[in-house]
């Protein structure tokens, strides 16, 4: 399957490492314009050395969603670079893991619901407004398993994921009528830096070695590994593909089948 993104323009946030940089390469890749964000401007100039520095089809953004102005610019920038949105990837990094409900202060409570669910909101409503005078868009919302499988050690991920669910399946029933998509991707066991922090506090936790903390989490993997941000970026890219014009309001599960409910 051979997907072609010629004169569509990409928007992804967290975009300068992971499972972000792995879907900018596959869009950039396809011919889509592509503009990255990320908070900090070092990882930004790697990602560029990983891209391309002279492909005219990238261009990077410093900005934190967090804060409404920095995504205006954002989306200003964008706007002023290529000229419209077409595709929207919200990919905001996870929120933290480990702490219990009396180890986690308001404070805490209150960074994780801005950075990554109202900074989700901030950014689909930006990339909407493009959406609507065009009548076509996909917003593909980057979420995680803990909005489906509550855990006792990720009590700031889990409802804020489930609420992102929540947000998707909401915007996809209001926006549909008028060729804005929305769905949603979970991505499971991927081998990046957040997964490691899991893996050392299960360890702790335990009182085993990390190796075995491993061992023991593959154990309840059908696939008995862990994902590659790329093979969460081909989902992804394939939703906001021409051939995922019939697919709204869903979320699509990465996890190599860990997740056994229905």
């Amino acid at each position: 399957m051979k997907l072609d993104f010629k004169n569509k323009v990409a928007v992804i946030t967290g975009g300068s490492k992971g499972i972000g940089l792995a879907t900018a390469k596959k869009l950039l890749n396809a011919n889509a314009k592509v503009v990255i964000c990320g908070r900090s401007t070092d990882s930004l100039k790697e990602a560029v050395q990983i891209l391309g520095n002279d492909n005219s089809n990238l261009k990077t953004v410093q900005c934190d969603i967090s804060y409404t102005d920095q995504v205006d610019n954002l989306f200003n920038i964008t706007l002023s670079t290529f000229g419209n949105v077409d595709v929207l990837i919200n990919n905001a990094a996870p929120t933290s893991w480990g702490p219990l409900i009396d180890e986690v202060n308001e404070a805490e409570w209150l960074e994780a619901v801005n950075s990554k669910l109202l900074g989700y909101i901030r950014c689909t409503k930006r990339a909407i407004d493009c959406m609507l005078h065009q009548k076509s868009g996909r917003i593909i919302n980057v979420v995680g398993m803990g909005g489906r499988g509550p855990n006792k050690r990720y009590l700031t991920g889990g409802p804020i994921n489930s609420a992102v669910l929540t947000l998707t399946k909401a915007l996809a029933n209001h926006y549909g009528s008028q060729g804005i998509l929305v769905t949603a991707i979970s991505p499971g066991p991927i081998d990046t830096g957040h997964h490691e922090n899991i893996l050392n506090w299960m360890a702790k936790e335990a009182k085993i070695s990390y190796q075995e903390a491993m061992d023991n989490f593959l154990s309840g993997v059908p696939l008995k590994r862990y994902g590659q941000p790329e093979e969460v970026a081909s989902a992804i890219v394939f939703l906001a593909s021409q051939d995922a014009s019939f697919i709204t309001g869903s979320e699509i599960l990465v996890d190599g089948g860990r997740f056994r409910s229905l």
